[in-house]
C-alpha cells in the first residue's frame, strides 16, 4: 500500500514473532511462583486469621528482616518469571492503543455520551489544567463520561453544580475491534470495571 512504512511493519512482525516464540517456549505461566516455598507457605495461611504472624510463619518473618537489597533481588526473580507474558501483553496493548487516532471532543455541562460502535477500548486524553477526572460507564453500543472536579468527594452535590457550568475539552480514541487481538482486552461493557482508560 502506498504511504505505508514497510520497514516498520516488518519490524513489528518480527517483534510479534519473537514475543510469540518466547511465550510458547516459556514454562507454564505462574508455575515458578506456585513452586516457590515462601509464596506457598504464605498462600496456605492467608485465609487463617493471624496466619501470617511471626510466630505462625517464621520463614516470612525472617525474610521480611533480610536486607532490602536481598528482598528486592528475590522479588525481581519472581517478577522475571512473568516476563514473557508481560512483554507479549505490552506489545499487543501498544498496538491496540495506537490503532486509532485521538479525536477532539467537547463535553457540555460536564457530560459526554457517544455510540461505541465496534470499539472495544476507550482512551481519554485530558489536560491537567482542567483538574477534572472522568467517571466512565459503558454498554456494548454506547458509553458515557461525566467529568468531576478533583475535590468532588468533599463537596458532594455542590461539585455537580459547578461542573454543570463548565464545558470541558478533551480527546477520545476509540479502538476498533480486530479479530486478531480482540481476546487480549476487555469488551466495552467492562470499561467501568477496568477504569475505562487505555
Amino acid at each position: 500500500m502506498p504511504g505505508v512504512d514497510q520497514s516498520r511493519i516488518e519490524a513489528l512482525i518480527q517483534q510479534l514473532k519473537a514475543a510469540g516464540s518466547s511465550l510458547i517456549s516459556a514454562p507454564r505461566i505462574g508455575q515458578f511462583l506456585r513452586e516457590d516455598r515462601l509464596i506457598a507457605l504464605v498462600r496456605q495461611r492467608l485465609s487463617i486469621p493471624g496466619g501470617c504472624c511471626s510466630f505462625d510463619l517464621p520463614t516470612l518473618h525472617i525474610w521480611l528482616h533480610l536486607p532490602q537489597a536481598q528482598r528486592d533481588s528475590q522479588v525481581e526473580t519472581w517478577i522475571a518469571s512473568l516476563n514473557p507474558l508481560t512483554q507479549a501483553l505490552t506489545m499487543v496493548l501498544d498496538l491496540i492503543r495506537q490503532s486509532a487516532p485521538f479525536r477532539k471532543q467537547t463535553s457540555l455541562n460536564g457530560f459526554y455520551q457517544d455510540n461505541g460502535g465496534d470499539a472495544d477500548l476507550l482512551r481519554l486524553n485530558l489536560s491537567l489544567d482542567s483538574q477534572l477526572y472522568p467517571q466512565i460507564s459503558g454498554h456494548k453500543s454506547r458509553f458515557a463520561i461525566r467529568f468531576m472536579p478533583l475535590d468532588s468527594e468533599n463537596r458532594a452535590l455542590v461539585s455537580l453544580n459547578r461542573t454543570s457550568t463548565r464545558t470541558s475539552g478533551f480527546r477520545t480514541g476509540l479502538l476498533l475491534r480486530s479479530k486478531n487481538v480482540r481476546n487480549y482486552y476487555g469488551e466495552l461493557p467492562n470499561l467501568r470495571e477496568n477504569g475505562g482508560v487505555g
